[in-house]
């Protein structure tokens, strides 16, 4: 991923292709967390449900701030998109 919100536009499309999985859930509980720190995610579990495509962008999240285009305005945009499409409460 060159930027974040590439990354975060191509975890949503991982999770609307996806919606009900066990792997989606985990999936957004990892952006969650990559966007607040008030949630959390087990590396256990993303360990043993992940794949591996999956896996690469759950560690992508982990250089956040590392990419030029780090925002907390698209952090918040994130939270209230996943809270919508009632990932998290």
């Amino acid at each position: 991923m060159n930027t974040m919100q590439e990354l975060f536009e191509k975890i949503k499309l991982v999770l609307v292709e996806q919606p009900h999985s066990d792997s989606s859930s985990l999936i957004a509980q990892a952006l969650a967390s990559a966007c607040n720190s008030s949630y959390s995610v087990s590396m256990l579990d993303i360990a043993i449900k992940l794949d591996s495509k999956n896996k690469t962008l759950i560690n992508s999240l982990t250089h956040i701030c590392s990419f030029e285009d780090y925002s907390n305005s698209l952090q918040d945009e994130t939270l209230y998109w996943l809270r919508e499409k009632k990932y998290i409460e």
